[in-house]
């Protein structure tokens, strides 16, 4: 692997599968145990068994995405790439309409997977099948074909396909019930591609006793990280950035580094976030640190508040202005709304 150092802007935020393999390998020193965990099962299928999905959970910023990315690259290249090959969705699929054109995104996703491969005949192969495809009459011959192509390319690479989907409830949204119920019934036969999905929160069409995908999913949660993991993070980006000046500060600067651990929660992309503000050095007031990180994500979460509720900005607002926890007595009364109102809003949230 190359020793050459990368540049702030080669550090991705939000797209990180825009970066290169060797960038990605070098940026992911958090959730190895998570990691080696969705590895160790994946390799533990055999080439026909019936497929054991997993969804991914973790609020914004909890590298839900880089996670999939990591995941794409070692089915790619490491010791697994003989056994499988990764198909990377778009990371919003906005234009989904229905299950043909899910499984027809596959395929296309396929083609990209073995052109950077280099299997140049495979990818005018899978091209010409698609064009085929996109021909047919109906939705449920389009359905059906697509899904026998796949597993026939599948079977002539002797690699099973392991689709990877951010946002996963994109699709389900996206998808009749109907549909919901047909996918899964696809996905659990013999040699079927392996899901590996990732969301914000649960899926319903998961967690429901009678919902389509119930009980089909191994769920993986990425929770907050320890002061320890955040440390490691800034550390590595201190190394391979070659920010050697920062270095000598994060030593001396623990405590700094303890306090904005706990002001922003834990989360990774925050942290990364503070690295690329302080690489030059610390501010000489931790307050200032952390106005230049609250200055970074302001458009983000003004964005999401804006997309709340009306009600559910009103009790953002009471909660966020109050400081201190806020009792319901005291909720209700700022927000003029009732018990029978607040209590669904307040599930919601913290959905």
């Amino acid at each position: 692997m190359s020793s050459r150092p990368l540049t702030l802007s080669q550090i991705k935020l939000y797209n990180p599968h825009e970066q290169t393999d060797e960038q990605i390998q070098k940026l992911f020193v958090a959730r190895q145990k998570q990691f080696q965990y969705l590895l160790d099962s994946i390799g533990r299928e055999g080439a026909d068994s019936i497929p054991q999905h997993h969804l991914i959970i973790g609020q914004r910023g909890m590298g839900k995405t880089t996670m999939l990315k990591r995941i794409e690259v070692e089915l790619r290249i490491g010791s697994l790439s003989e056994r499988f090959i990764p198909i990377l969705m778009p990371e919003e699929l906005y234009d989904l309409r229905s299950l043909s054109r899910f499984l027809l995104t596959c395929l296309d996703r396929l083609a990209d997977s073995l052109e950077i491969d280099g299997d140049q005949a495979q990818v005018e192969s899978i091209d010409q099948q698609l064009n085929a495809l996109r021909q047919l009459s109906s939705e449920e011959k389009i359905i059906n074909q697509s899904f026998a192509v796949l597993l026939q390319i599948a079977d002539s690479l002797g690699r099973r396909p392991i689709i990877l989907v951010d946002n996963v409830a994109f699709v389900f949204a996206a998808l009749s019930t109907e549909e919901q119920h047909k996918l899964r019934a696809l996905l659990m036969k013999n040699s079927a591609p392996i899901l590996i999905g990732a969301n914000a929160r649960t899926l319903e069409a998961s967690s429901a006793y009678d919902a389509p995908f119930y009980d089909a999913f191994k769920m993986l949660y990425l929770k907050n990280l320890k002061f320890s993991e955040l440390e490691a993070i800034i550390i590595n980006l201190a190394k391979i950035t070659g920010a050697k000046s920062i270095q000598k500060d994060l030593v001396e600067q623990k405590g700094r580094l303890l306090s904005l651990h706990q002001l922003t929660g834990g989360n990774p992309r925050t942290m990364t976030m503070l690295f690329r503000l302080v690489s030059k050095g610390f501010a000489n007031d931790i307050q200032d640190d952390l106005n230049a990180i609250l200055d970074e994500v302001t458009p983000l979460y003004k964005d999401r508040f804006e997309n709340l509720s009306e009600q559910m900005r009103r009790i953002v607002m009471s909660v966020a202005m109050h400081w201190d926890p806020i009792k319901t007595e005291q909720l209700r009364s700022d927000t003029a709304l009732e018990n029978k109102q607040l209590s669904p809003q307040l599930r919601r949230l913290l959905d």
